[in-house]
Formats: structure tokens, C-alpha cells, sequence
């Protein structure tokens, strides 16, 4: 299965060549080629970082806009715990939804209970193995790029967008109806039909909520609309306002994230049964695309009232195939072994020095293209001027 899951795309017809945006990538997928920076498809994760280093604004993600509204009878807009725990109060709650449902839908739908719901489940996995939270798909696309050996330990549970989204569907079956998910970072934008194309969904849009802030924050004092939230999945937004659990190692930062993966894939946490990763600073709540400041939020929480909402979900229902099938390397031992020493082969003609002028990241990542015959060994640039003399 292949997976093309990057949303980032290059906006200017000629780049400045600061090279920050190659040199920040995580995985390395962002490259030079006629003066155009290019992204691979397959392993960007969407994580943004390329988006806030970029000076002059060229890489963007953009998502649906809330004009797609008027192409169905009966539109519902999702609203995820993140948005939510940014509201001070039940009352700052409701006027939210108020305001969100005068944007022209139907009905606004909240996914605390969702993500409360699949936050027991997975806190139910046997202690005596080590798993990994998956709701976060910037921590699946980042385990299947870097940490392929960890695969195994994903939780293959369904995004809580998803699992509401086909619940609505089965509601609403009779109707056209279009589902909108209000996402608070980048890493969220292609879990959706539109507008990129993955058509297996059954949330058919995905908004950003910074795109559509303003028009949210004009009508914040112009009524109430009544909602129940559910206090515990307003909890899972940030590693601070989880439940205690001995056996739950749970992270916020990119970095921090990167540092667990690389113990877990030597087998260095073993005690602990349940990792849950935040790659967003302050959790969810921190979202690139989320306003106001995530670490007030936290203590937002704490003023919520909410009960326990009843969810009759079967727990088979929960699982996502894409993750239960998140590799596309199908090769064998000995396909990956010849494609390695045919790498460090030409790795050793390489300088070495990780200079980027030929539009790469690495010398490593050059070698790989070289093997892939998509560059050859004259494409280096310091190579080229030590011929030369």
C-alpha cells in the first residue's frame, strides 16, 4: 500500500536557496531541483516545520474552505477536544458552538467522548507489552519513515474524526450529508475526502481552524448552543491533564517524541505498557494551527464541568486499516541488504560533507537517489570543483 500523505506544497516560482526548509525537515524529504523546492510524498509527515523556518512564506497547507457547505443538504462540523479546552468556561463552550453553527451548518458535533472512549481502550492493552498511542497521525507517519522496527506496537485504533464521522453517516444515512473536521494542525489536514483526495474517509472535509478563526470569533457573543462535554477526553489534549497511570510514559515536543522512539526501538522502556506522543508542543492543545495559548489552556480544563457521556462503540469498529497496513516495504532481507551496500557503495565516492548544494539534505540522501538512478555522481557539486583542478 503506498502512502501519500504529505499536504505541504511549494508556492514560489523560485527559491531563495537558504536551504533552512532541507536542513529542518525531520525525515529529510524536502529537496532542490531547478530552483523549485520539491517534497516527497511518501515520507513528509507533516509536521510544518519546513512551513515555520520558511522566511518568505512559500511552503503552505491549505484545507477545505467553508464555502463546500452549500454542496450538501445537511452539514455537521466536527469540533475536537483541543478547540474546546481553549474556552475558559461552559458558558465560553456553548458560545463557541453558537458561533461555529452560524457559519452555516446544521449541526456542530464534539469529539470528547470519542477520544475519551478510545483513551480507555487503549489504556486497557496487556501490560506486559509495550504499545503505542496511533490518534496522532504526525506519530504514525513518523514511526513508519524512522522507526519501522516499531510498526508492531501501534494501537491500530481509527482517528476519533473517523470513528464519529461513520457513526453520523449510519445516522444520517437517508440524507447528503457533508461532514467538516475543524483540524488544529497540519498533520490532521489529509484525514478527509477533500482536498486532498483521500476518498476512503468518511469525513469529507478538513477545515483549518486558523483560516476560519475570524469568522468564529465575530459571532463568539451572539448566543448559546447546548452541548455536553465529556471532562475526560478535554484531558487527553496534553500530557499534563492525563490520569496518573504507572505504566503510561507520555511526551510533548517533536524532540522529545524523536528521543522516546529511539529508546523504544532499542527496547530501553520496556516497563512502560503505554507510550502516548504529543509532536506538537503542549500537546494538541499547541497545534501549528490552533490561536491563543496552549499552556493557559491546560488550566482551562480544571474549570470545565463535564460528565462521563455513554458510548456504544464495538471496539472491533475502532480500527483503522491504514495503520493495521501503514508499511509499503514489502522487500526481503537480502532486496534490503544489497540496496544498503549499494548505498554506502557510493556513499564512499560522496565528500561528505552534507553541504545541500546539490538540492539534498545529505551526502547519504544523495547516495539513495544515485542507487535509485534519479541523480548520478556528477550532481555533486564539490565533487565537480575538485575535478576541476
Amino acid at each position: 500500500m503506498e502512502h501519500d500523505t504529505s499536504v505541504i506544497s511549494y508556492t514560489l516560482s523560485k527559491c531563495s536557496k537558504c536551504m533552512k526548509c532541507i536542513h529542518s525537515c525531520p525525515t529529510k524529504c524536502i529537496r532542490m531541483d531547478n530552483e523549485r523546492i520539491a517534497i516527497s510524498k511518501t515520507s513528509c509527515i507533516n509536521c510544518a516545520t519546513c512551513i515555520k523556518v520558511c522566511h518568505y512564506q512559500g511552503l503552505q497547507a491549505k484545507g477545505s474552505t467553508i464555502y463546500d457547505i452549500k454542496n450538501y443538504e445537511y452539514s455537521i462540523c466536527l469540533v475536537s477536544s483541543a478547540l474546546i479546552a481553549h474556552m475558559k468556561t461552559n458558558q465560553e463552550i456553548e458560545a463557541l458552538f453558537h458561533s461555529i453553527k452560524q457559519l452555516g451548518f446544521d449541526e456542530v458535533v464534539d469529539l470528547t467522548d470519542i477520544e475519551a472512549y478510545l483513551y480507555e481502550q487503549a489504556t486497557k492493552y496487556d501490560d506486559k507489552e509495550m504499545h503505542i498511542a496511533s490518534f496522532c497521525p504526525m506519530v504514525n507517519n513518523l514511526i513508519r519513515v524512522k522507526y519501522p522496527i516499531l510498526l508492531d506496537k501501534i494501537i491500530k485504533f481509527d482517528y476519533p474524526s473517523e470513528i464519529k464521522a461513520k457513526l453520523l453517516k449510519e445516522k444520517y444515512h437517508d440524507k447528503n450529508v457533508g461532514i467538516f473536521n475543524l483540524c488544529e494542525c497540519e498533520a490532521k489536514l489529509p484525514l478527509a475526502k477533500y482536498p486532498y483526495g483521500n476518498a476512503h474517509y468518511s469525513v469529507d472535509h478538513a477545515l483549518s481552524i486558523v483560516d476560519i478563526f475570524p469568522l468564529i470569533k465575530n459571532n463568539l457573543k451572539n448566543g448559546h448552543y447546548d452541548i455536553d462535554i465529556c471532562l475526560d477526553g478535554l484531558k487527553t489534549t496534553n500530557s499534563y491533564t492525563l490520569e496518573n497511570n504507572d505504566k503510561l510514559l507520555s511526551a510533548e515536543g517533536f524532540d522529545s517524541v524523536n528521543n522516546i522512539l529511539e529508546m523504544a526501538e532499542f527496547g530501553l522502556l520496556e516497563d512502560y505498557s503505554l507510550l502516548w506522543l504529543y509532536p506538537c508542543f503542549g500537546g494538541c492543545l499547541g497545534g501549528h494551527l490552533m490561536w491563543g495559548n496552549g499552556y493557559l489552556a491546560r488550566n482551562n480544563i480544571s474549570n470545565i464541568k463535564g460528565d462521563k457521556k455513554p458510548l456504544a462503540v464495538n471496539v472491533d469498529r475502532l480500527i483503522n486499516e491504514d495503520i493495521a497496513d501503514i508499511t509499503s516495504d514489502h522487500r526481503t532481507i537480502k532486496e534490503k541488504l544489497k540496496y544498503f551496500n549499494s548505498v554506502n557503495e557510493q556513499l564512499e565516492k560522496l565528500p561528505g560533507y552534507d553541504c545541500s548544494a546539490c538540492g539534498l539534505a545529505t551526502c547519504r540522501i544523495m547516495a539513495e537517489e544515485i542507487v535509485k538512478n534519479n541523480r548520478s555522481i556528477n550532481d555533486c557539486h564539490i565533487l565537480n570543483i575538485q575535478n576541476k583542478r
